[in-house]
């Protein structure tokens, strides 16, 4: 199924009523996505009512503001379905990183290989094709590097080929089809020509009735070594299993790509985790790459 609707590009300050909720909360950093980053942002945490949180407010004042290790922060959620993040190691990397869990049979028997130099989630047995489970998972370009967890990375890439910016080609995206859970799509754009920019968006369910979702767009820049910026598509104790917040942060204390995909592993629940992987913009291809056969 296409992850894209017939819709004309939203702009800044167009904001349809249906998508009022986190994409008018994360309207400023959308429009730093609009104009491919030229005006500097940091990321901003946001309410579900498009306030700053109260560590922003307090970080606005010079406090510093706690955040989990990420090896606590993916630990403590059981069941985080698939995730991207987006860090800059101890010392100083810029990595990418993704990761599959699953329970069910179809969705442990996924691989993470390279076809025609794009990171494909494959199964590892004769099952027919899935969209939702099997698809481009990374795809780069001279320009940009495109990760996310289901068939619309291939949409996105392709509307940045075209020269649509960042926000504009996250936008016109839906959450997955797979009642009851109404997966979120989570994707990440990393701008080579500005090595530090990196623009994440989620297409999301509403938390109330409505079919229509919500797209949530944030733009990170200037990571300081040791940040991580992450969105995951579950938060759950191992029984129930509910849509994540928009997008968390942590910290790593991995030095380069390989250390940083060992950090994420290792959190991971053992009897969950299915594959992941951790790259460095540019190299998509030398990515290093973990799977729960090994």
């Amino acid at each position: 199924m296409d992850p894209a609707r017939g819709r004309h590009p939203s702009r800044s300050g167009d904001r349809h009523p249906s998508r009022s909720g986190e994409r008018t909360a994360a309207g400023r950093a959308s429009d730093v996505c609009l104009d491919g980053g030229a005006t500097r942002h940091r990321a901003q945490r946001v309410s579900a009512r498009g306030e700053q949180t109260a560590s922003e407010q307090h970080r606005g004042r010079g406090e510093p503001v706690s955040v989990d290790p990420l090896g606590q922060f993916l630990a403590d959620n059981r069941y985080p379905g698939r995730g991207v993040l987006w860090a800059r190691t101890r010392a100083g990397e810029l990595v990418g990183g993704y990761f599959l869990t699953g329970r069910s049979p179809a969705s442990q028997a996924r691989r993470l290989h390279f076809e025609d130099e794009r990171l494909i989630v494959s199964p590892t047995d004769e099952t027919a094709h899935d969209p939702l489970r099997h698809y481009a998972a990374a795809i780069e370009d001279e320009r940009w590097l495109v990760f996310g967890n289901g068939e619309q990375v291939s949409t996105v890439a392709d509307r940045l080929a075209a020269g649509e910016a960042p926000a504009v080609a996250l936008d016109r995206l839906e959450y997955e089809p797979d009642p009851p859970i109404l997966t979120s799509r989570i994707t990440v754009i990393a701008d080579l020509a500005d090595p530090g920019t990196a623009c994440l968006g989620a297409a999301r369910r509403s938390a109330g009735a409505r079919e229509a979702g919500n797209l949530v767009t944030v733009t990170v820049r200037d990571l300081a070594p040791g940040d991580v910026v992450l969105m995951t598509t579950y938060r759950s104790d191992g029984g129930t299993v509910l849509p994540a917040e928009p997008y968390a942060e942590a910290t790593t204390e991995a030095a380069d790509a390989a250390g940083f995909l060992d950090e994420i592993w290792r959190a991971l629940t053992p009897e969950l985790r299915v594959a992941a992987a951790a790259f460095t913009p540019g190299r998509l291809t030398g990515a290093a790459l973990r799977h729960r056969t090994d």
